[in-house]
Formats: structure tokens, C-alpha cells, sequence
């Protein structure tokens, strides 16, 4: 469980099996908080971060369908 959290993430929770619409919202969700953060470190005057220190998304759900996966390029790791 603690490599959930090795890197910084955000975390998405569903009760029900997650839409395309709700992925989509997840992912802007996650790209607004990718532009705070270099919003943040340019304000303090701090090299901007790296695509690979920057958040990942988990989006947590039941379940969901192959297709949807596939739709998104969704991997597993």
C-alpha cells in the first residue's frame, strides 16, 4: 500500500462504476491542480517540476469496462 503514495497522487473515489464524463472530470481536475503547483513554484521562484514529479491520477471504482480502459489508454502498472 505505501507505493500508492510514493510520488505525489490524486485520488479519486467512486461507490459506483465510474463514466467516460467522470474520467474526463477527474482528468481536468488533475490538470488544474498540475497548473496550480506551477503556478505555486513560480511564485516562490522555484524551478518549474518536471512532468514526473508532477501528481498521478487514481481513479478508484468498482469496476469498469474493458472499452472505457481502452478508450482513455488507461494502463496498468
Amino acid at each position: 500500500m505505501s507505493k500508492l503514495a510514493a510520488t505525489g497522487v490524486a485520488f479519486d473515489p467512486f461507490r459506483n462504476p465510474v463514466s467516460a464524463d467522470e474520467i474526463r472530470s477527474c482528468k481536468g481536475k488533475l490538470f488544474d491542480l498540475h497548473a496550480e503547483l506551477n503556478r505555486q513554484s513560480k511564485r516562490q521562484q522555484q524551478r518549474k517540476q518536471d512532468d514526473s514529479s508532477l501528481p498521478m491520477l487514481w481513479i478508484l471504482t468498482p469496476t469498469l469496462a474493458a472499452a472505457t480502459l481502452e478508450s482513455f489508454g488507461a494502463r496498468q502498472m
